[in-house]
Formats: C-alpha cells, sequence, structure tokens
C-alpha cells in the first residue's frame, strides 16, 4: 500500500495500526503510512508517536522528517525570490522574501532538534529534499508578481499542514506548541505577500 502513495489506503492502514499488537506489523503499517505522506497519513503518525516505542517509534520518527523537507524547501524557495525579483515591488518584497528565508531556516532547526529529542535522527540532505516530491518552485522566474504567488501558495501549503498536525497533538504538548509557533508566523507572511498581490488588481 505505501509504494502505491496513494492516500485512500490511510483510513485502513491507521486502523490496522490500532488493531495489532504485533510490534513488526505495526511497523510496516507506520512505514507505508510515512511513504503515502500528506496531511492526513502524518496527523496519523502523530497520534500515534506519545504511545510508540522502539522500532514502530523509529518508522514514525522517519516520516515527520517530512515535515522538516518542507521547511528547508520553504527557505531555499524564499530565497530564490529574494535574489530574482524585479518590478515595482522590488523593495519590499527583495526585503520579505528573505525574511521568509530566515525564518524557515529557525523552523527547520527547531523540527530537527525536536525530532532528536524524541529519538530520532535528521533527515535533510539534498537527496532527501528531491525525494520529497514537494511542488517545484519556478527556476527562471523574475517577474515580481509570480514569485510572490508561488511564494504564497508554497506558504499555504506548510501552514496546512501545520494545523492539521497542531491540531492533534494534545498528548504531545511539546511539540504541539512548535507547530503553533511555526503556524502563526506562516499565517502572518501569507497575509503580507497577499496584500502586495490584492493591491496590484
Amino acid at each position: 500500500m505505501g509504494n502505491t502513495r496513494d492516500d485512500v489506503y490511510v483510513p485502513e492502514l491507521a486502523e490496522e495500526y490500532r488493531r495489532e499488537e504485533d510490534e513488526r506489523v505495526k511497523a510496516m503499517a507506520a512505514w507505508a503510512l510515512g511513504r503515502i505522506g500528506g496531511p492526513e497519513a502524518r496527523q496519523c503518525l502523530d497520534r500515534f508517536l506519545p504511545q510508540s516505542a522502539g522500532l514502530v517509534r523509529e518508522e514514525i520518527i522517519a516520516a515527520l522528517n517530512q515535515d522538516l523537507t518542507c521547511t528547508i524547501s520553504l527557505a531555499i524557495s524564499a530565497k530564490q525570490a529574494h535574489w530574482n525579483v524585479e518590478g515595482p515591488n522590488f523593495q519590499g518584497l527583495h526585503e520579505l522574501f528573505d525574511v521568509i528565508a530566515a525564518e524557515a531556516r529557525e523552523w527547520s532547526d527547531l523540527l530537527a532538534e525536536r525530532l532528536v529529542t524524541l529519538g530520532g535522527t535528521a533527515h535533510a540532505t539534498v537527496e532527501d529534499l528531491s525525494a520529497s516530491g514537494l511542488q517545484r518552485f519556478p527556476r527562471d522566474e523574475r517577474r515580481w508578481d509570480s514569485l510572490t504567488g508561488s511564494l504564497h501558495d508554497h506558504l499555504l501549503s506548510a501552514a496546512e499542514s501545520m494545523r492539521r498536525h497542531a491540531r492533534d497533538m494534545e498528548d504531545e504538548m511539546a511539540t504541539q506548541d512548535i507547530y503553533v509557533e511555526i503556524l502563526r508566523t506562516l499565517e502572518k507572511r501569507a497575509w503580507m505577500l497577499r496584500a502586495h498581490l490584492e493591491e496590484s488588481l
């Protein structure tokens, strides 16, 4: 099921994890959820994490590394926009893109350090980013409105993922605090970029 990357299997895998007592079967279900990815699968994994141990815990932490790649990708995308933006809003956007890049790097640190605290290893190599399946950011774009729109979409996608995680973190309050902190600023930066886009209409 995991290799299909089809989220239609998420409810079935989540139920199998809850029902099974065999640690090896639970580990396979956790691996499949991580392989499928997406907000619903990660939400299930976050809910299981506080009760898990051993191999199962390692599988869940490996899946949570997907959130780390999201913030690193956001930092790189914001820097790409910062370097290349042109147009009438250049000064304000040039500075704002750089602020977002710096904040995203800080979020990456928070997530990575939390993963290690929970007993995992942070995975954020170039290979991890390439294999993440995240939406590509425009490579040869220089127009301010296109770059702003693309980064705005990236921020909204990241915010939705963080919001889903935070909602189901009542048993893992330290991690929930991190998600809420990141979400608050993601939404603020998305609002600021949207304001630039609305001014051009």
